[in-house]
């Protein structure tokens, strides 16, 4: 999303800190949540949104595709903050072939006034998408 079309902005930590709450208190029991799994919702969620209005839910374009995942350093930064603030959790178990495995879950209910209903059904649209392939 980071090309000369689009001016580089900033995350509003506020909207995705409530976006990621959202995404975890309403899928987090169908799939389990592993941090490349919510960044990359996140970033679908973005795009998706972006694609019809010409702006992110997270009002930032300073995503970085690598060879492993979606990079945001900002989104990294407001993981770490609502997981050092206990907002959301880390829960760790071991896979079937013995390793250990953390994904995240939900402290709190989200509140709904946050989104649009519009926002809110492209957000529900773009994670069943990639929830219901698992």
């Amino acid at each position: 999303m980071n090309s000369k079309k689009f001016p580089d902005k900033r995350i509003d930590r506020e909207i995705t800190e409530q976006l990621i709450i959202y995404i975890l208190a309403n899928y987090e029991e169908k799939t389990q949540l592993t941090e490349k799994v919510l960044r990359n919702l996140v970033y679908y969620c973005d795009l998706n949104y972006h694609r019809l209005y010409g702006e992110t839910i997270t009002k930032s374009s300073r995503y970085k595709k690598t060879e492993r995942r979606l990079l945001n350093p900002e989104l990294s930064s407001v993981i770490h903050d609502l997981l050092k603030n206990k907002i959301i959790k880390r829960i760790f178990c071991t896979s079937p072939d013995g390793k250990l495995k953390s994904y995240y879950a939900s402290a709190f209910p989200f509140c709904p006034s946050a989104f649009t209903d519009e926002q809110r059904r492209i957000i529900d649209e773009t994670i069943r998408q990639h929830v219901s392939s698992r």
